[in-house]
């Protein structure tokens, strides 16, 4: 498309219900670089360095793309943003927004955390966005120790819909 590149990433993360903090933009020109550096300052911005054999130690520098570990639910996100993709068209089909959720048949479930589950709630605990806005990060010994401990109560809440999970 025609749009420049700040616009094309805040619809990005429109489309993928992401925090433009969730972003990292890399290009080769200063002036691109620049400019999403002043007009999204939320964005990690990473020129490429004139030596591209450098590329690799900027990429891996300040653990911007490191993981603690893969979950079930990061190897199904292309599915999930399928779904999102697929309810945004469904809500214009219905004159109202009661009628929309209806048909979207949403049923969540709520459970104390299971042992398979802690790497994803650690994972969560990670992120910042519109569920969790603290500065309270914890691996996955720290939410077993949690699930372990007679002094809290770990849940976990699961939605899906008639398109999948949530």
């Amino acid at each position: 498309n025609w749009e420049d590149k700040a616009s094309n990433l805040v619809a990005l993360a429109e489309e993928l219900n992401l925090g433009l903090d969730a972003f990292v933009f890399v290009d080769d020109n200063p002036v691109e670089c620049g400019l999403i550096r002043q007009v999204l300052p939320q964005v990690t911005v990473l020129q490429i360095p004139s030596r591209l054999h450098e590329l690799p130690s900027l990429l891996l520098k300040d653990g911007l793309f490191d993981t603690l570990r893969i979950t079930d639910e990061d190897r199904q996100r292309h599915r999930l943003y399928q779904g999102e993709a697929q309810r945004k068209g469904m809500r214009r089909e219905h004159a109202s927004i009661d009628d929309y959720l209806a048909s979207l048949e949403t049923v969540a479930a709520i459970h104390r955390v299971r042992a398979e589950e802690i790497p994803r709630v650690a994972q969560l605990t990670q992120k910042t966005n519109q569920f969790n806005v603290t500065t309270r990060r914890y691996s996955e010994q720290d939410i077993r120790a949690f699930v372990d401990s007679p002094k809290f109560a770990v849940f976990s809440l699961a939605a899906r819909d008639r398109l999948g999970a949530l």
